[in-house]
């Protein structure tokens, strides 16, 4: 059900519906699970206000059943739009999470706004084609920059998913210890290095499996 900048206010709402059904479900069957969208697939290209009032629909009932929701971020155009609207709810709701992009030069800024939250951090290098000079390409000192990032939340005792398939880096987190805090777990797309994070797992170490929903 993978669908960003639905504008068509129908479809939006038949969006949300079908995520409403996807926490019941997962309820039913009692599966510790997060739910993950994007905010332009449910109102955001059509308005703030629709994008939040879907939200708070959304996240109303993950509270009730005790379900994590996970915000992803889009293009950088739309960074502040989608922190807005987190920001707005996240007082309400602390079961609403938020990604951070650690290639954009802007999130060293928002990192330290967002570590204000209690909510969880899904931290990923970012994979968007952005403007020459908003952004770090894939280099050391992206690997860096995202260490220092994960550094940071652990030493706050900050909730932090690190949504990352790239063993060298994976390896240096372990190294530092980050991976062992009791509120950081490792995610990856499902199909992608399963053997890695079976070993993860392995180490006792909290681990998630990123599974794409819908056609």
């Amino acid at each position: 059900m993978y669908c960003r900048n639905t504008r068509d206010e129908q479809e939006c709402i038949l969006a949300k519906n079908e995520f409403l059904d996807l926490i019941n479900e997962i309820s039913e069957i009692k599966m510790k699970s997060t739910v993950s969208f994007d905010l332009s697939h449910i109102g955001m290209s059509i308005s703030e206000a629709f994008a939040t009032k879907q939200l708070k629909e959304t996240a109303q009932l993950a509270k009730q059943h005790d379900i994590q929701l996970m915000i992803s971020m889009e293009e950088s155009e739309k960074t502040d739009q989608i922190l807005y609207i987190y920001k707005a709810l996240s007082p309400l709701y602390e079961n609403l999470g938020i990604t951070l992009q650690g290639h954009l030069l802007r999130s060293q800024s928002d990192l330290q706004d967002l570590l204000n939250y209690q909510e969880k951090i899904r931290l990923v290098k970012g994979a968007y084609q952005e403007k020459e000079g908003t952004y770090i390409p894939r280099s050391v000192e992206l690997d860096n920059r995202y260490l220092d990032f994960a550094t940071v939340s652990v030493e706050r005792n900050h909730p932090l998913s690190i949504a990352t398939h790239d063993e060298n880096l994976i390896f240096a987190l372990k190294e530092r210890g980050l991976l062992s805090d009791h509120f950081t777990e490792i995610e990856m797309l499902d199909g992608v290095r399963p053997d890695l994070l079976k070993s993860l797992r392995d180490e006792n170490l909290k681990t998630q499996v990123y599974v794409t929903h819908g056609k």
